[in-house]
């Protein structure tokens, strides 16, 4: 019984198209600027930034989030993204981008 409730879930679960959970690999970057962060977010997963500052992103090379992705700095660290004559970031359709406790 237990087999066939499971798979009965299972099979609702990719009707509605939910994605299993996977552990979330963390990353962490100590230096805050564009070659560090860019080359985490290429990546994708959760990023901790142990570092404080703004990160300046161009017109001409916005973020691009392909994958699944969060960033939040670590023990009160204050950073912030800064857009210079453009978008900062581009998000891919069907990806997740989350920032906690940050600046755009």
């Amino acid at each position: 019984m237990k087999h066939w409730f499971s798979g009965l879930v299972s099979l609702i679960a990719l009707l509605v198209g939910l994605q299993p959970i996977h552990a979330q690999v963390l990353k962490t970057i100590t230096q805050c600027d564009y070659q560090h962060i860019s080359k985490a977010i290429a990546v994708g997963g959760g990023i901790l930034l142990d570092c404080e500052g703004k990160i300046q992103i161009w017109a001409n090379k916005p973020l691009t989030i392909t994958s699944n992705t969060s960033i939040a700095p670590i023990d009160g660290n204050k950073v912030t993204f800064e857009a210079l004559k453009g978008r900062a970031f581009v998000v891919n359709q069907g990806v997740s981008f989350i920032l906690e406790n940050m600046r755009l």
